[in-house]
């Protein structure tokens, strides 16, 4: 097995303990997609960082990021890539938590993790 491959399968274990479920019904059609994912919730916090002669407010992402293994909703990236509305439902614990919006998908590191960037899906 190789490194990216190692890497995709102890996320997917990761996700299976740790995670969520999400489930991606495709923009083109087909078939709901469902797979576990590592969900980071949005944090509204902001700090004041010191750089260079004075003070610059540097205010997080609040922004939702599920993290997963590249093979995991095959298409998606480039779905978002091409300009599509994609949306993922997450559901913890088997109790619905939320519709999000896909808004980024980018690769990590050698490309065996994606991450995707979402945003609370308008009602």
């Amino acid at each position: 097995m190789s490194w990216a491959a190692e890497q995709a399968a102890a996320l997917d274990e990761l996700a299976v303990v740790f995670g969520v479920t999400a489930e991606w019904l495709p923009f083109s059609g087909g078939s709901p997609l469902n797979h576990s994912v590592l969900f980071d919730s949005a944090t509204r916090d902001f700090h004041l960082d010191a750089y260079g002669d004075g003070f610059d407010l540097a205010i997080p992402d609040a922004d939702f990021i599920a993290t997963y293994s590249n093979d995991a909703f095959a298409g998606l990236k480039a779905s978002v890539d091409a300009g599509h509305y994609e949306e993922l439902s997450i559901t913890v614990d088997g109790k619905p938590h939320g519709l999000y919006a896909v808004r980024q998908v980018k690769a990590v590191g050698d490309g065996s993790i994606y991450q995707a960037k979402l945003s609370a899906a308008q009602a």
